[in-house]
């Protein structure tokens, strides 16, 4: 697995919020706990010991910009999650919380070109937000904490 690897920052999924704006107005979703992990985010650590994920970011409940002549445009299963102006979608899954977090890097990399991975790695795990749920130290479910942006670059 890709997100195994030591240099590798593996990201987590984290539920961002529990509405958004669906085809027939303001829709909730019950049962979601805003800023816990999602349920379907793997934890670690990895099979030989290590620790990941690193960080967990918004995951869950995440409107996306929508391809017009996409399948999930067309798909009838993501109707309800199609925003009226039929641009956005609301989906999620690590495949949301990677790229926030690969932004997040892109960032980093244009102000400080010479990162290594492992600077990048120590630096998103030393601002990750810690709470009551988190932890002080790793956790399998939330790795380092949450992902935070503002701190990450007021360092």
């Amino acid at each position: 697995m890709p997100a195994t690897e030591e240099r590798a920052v593996a990201v987590g999924s984290l539920i961002s919020r529990n509405r958004f704006e669906g085809p027939q107005g303001d829709s909730t979703l019950p049962g979601l706990t805003v800023d816990a992990v999602s349920p379907f985010s793997s934890q670690g650590p990895t099979r030989i010991g290590g620790q990941k994920p690193d960080v967990v970011a918004p995951g869950q409940v995440v409107t996306a910009a929508l391809s017009a002549g996409s399948e999930m445009a067309a798909n009838p299963r993501l109707a309800g999650r199609l925003h009226p102006s039929g641009k956005y979608v609301t989906i999620q899954g690590t495949s949301m919380a990677t790229p926030f977090v690969a932004g997040v890097v892109a960032l980093m990399l244009q102000r400080e070109p010479r990162l290594t991975p492992e600077e990048v790695q120590q630096r998103l795990r030393i601002t990750a937000r810690r709470d009551a749920t988190t932890g002080p130290v790793w956790n399998p479910r939330y790795g380092w904490g949450k992902v935070d942006v503002e701190a990450l670059f007021r360092t």
